[in-house]
């Protein structure tokens, strides 16, 4: 009998992952055929989905079983029909673009963006990335950057911005 393990399940149009539980000797296939179940991707999605582990490059093969994928018992996985997106920082007035997996989290994408635009790492930890404008919404750590980018545009625009705290 197969073990069962629980999977935080990231997506497109869904902001926040849904825990799934799924067979150690499923198939990648599955997990998208559970994401296109689960969400509000359109029409028949499936085949066009590819499925990444939280902040690894490589587009999982559907045919490998999520055991021969190391994905473990609470891990991260990300379905998205964008192979890439492109995300356009700003800062300052400075404008930095930067290709990402949709798997890659907030955390990883503020450091690139911290990098590109020349800001010291000491400096970088009193900054976020916010989307829409320099007082949207900010993204926290664990958040993948394909929850926010729509398809097929597989682009978003994010501002970084200083942390913003409340006197009282």
């Amino acid at each position: 009998m197969a073990k069962k393990i629980k999977i935080y399940l990231h997506s497109e149009n869904q902001k926040k992952p849904k825990l799934v539980e799924i067979d150690e000797d499923s198939q990648i296939k599955d997990i998208a055929e559970e994401n296109v179940e689960t969400s509000i991707i359109e029409g028949d999605a499936q085949s066009a989905i590819k499925v990444h582990l939280e902040d690894e490059d490589e587009i999982q093969d559907k045919e490998d079983t999520v055991k021969d994928s190391k994905i473990k018992d609470k891990g991260h996985i990300h379905c998205h029909r964008c192979s890439d997106i492109k995300v356009t920082f700003s800062y300052n007035g400075t404008l930095m673009e930067e290709s990402f997996k949709p798997s890659a989290t907030a955390k990883r994408i503020l450091k690139v963006a911290a990098d590109l635009l020349g800001i010291d790492p000491k400096d970088a930890v009193d900054l976020v990335l916010r989307i829409g404008s320099d007082k949207g919404e900010e993204l926290q750590d664990r958040d993948h950057i394909g929850s926010f980018a729509k398809y097929p545009e597989c682009s978003i625009k994010l501002f970084t911005t200083a942390v913003v705290n409340i006197q009282g």
